[in-house]
């Protein structure tokens, strides 16, 4: 999901791109919601999650096609 914005800073920290070119409304929110319920990532918290955590959480994404740059 890329915007318009002109921060001056790193706003390259908050790019997210997805494959198939859907990123508005809810089908992009139900399919980051169902990476999290296919994980058990819904109900915690990101500052409670181990290293190994997180590498798993990004797999996840990227098989769903949600990869970030």
């Amino acid at each position: 999901m890329e915007t318009d914005e002109n921060d001056e800073g790193d706003d390259d920290d908050d790019d997210m791109e997805m494959d198939d070119g859907e990123a508005n409304g809810s089908g992009f929110k139900e399919k980051v919601l169902g990476v999290l319920r296919e994980g058990k990532y819904e109900e915690k918290r990101s500052s409670k999650l181990a290293q190994a955590d997180f590498m798993h959480l990004l797999s996840l994404f990227n098989q769903a096609g949600i990869h970030f740059s």
